[in-house]
């Protein structure tokens, strides 16, 4: 189980990351059809000044898909690092695996309901029939 924790990589892409990802597309391309403007001749001022507000735009969109990315695998070694001393707290004291059922669990996702509270489907039957 110890091997498994250390072997997983949690990187995925989030919403909010292809969001800015998206947006961040969008603007290169703006940019894009500005440089092709001024290379073809059809450039003018007000188009310097939009030219350098999309640039601005770019370059905080780009630091906010890094923090994104950054935060994201900061997050990821946290919970892997956690799991770590979980495990290495129960193989020194089994006794706790008893009261920590809810917190110390070996597989991921979220946990099914009868985890946490045992006798619940027993009684919800009990109480249908």
């Amino acid at each position: 189980m110890l091997n498994d924790i250390k072997n997983t990589s949690f990187i995925i892409e989030c919403f909010k990351q292809n969001t800015v990802q998206n947006d961040l597309n969008t603007i290169n391309d703006q940019i894009a059809a500005l440089s092709n403007l001024k290379a073809t001749g059809l450039w003018r001022s007000e188009h310097a000044k939009e030219l350098n507000d999309l640039n601005k735009k770019r370059s905080k969109l780009k630091k906010s898909l890094n923090r994104l990315k950054i935060n994201q695998s900061a997050q990821a070694r946290m919970r892997k690092k956690r799991r770590l001393v979980m495990v290495r707290l129960l193989n020194n004291h089994p006794e706790l695996a008893v009261e920590l059922v809810s917190v110390a669990r070996s597989e991921s996702g979220r946990p099914s309901i009868e985890d946490s509270q045992l006798g619940l489907l027993g009684n919800t039957c009990g109480m249908i029939f």
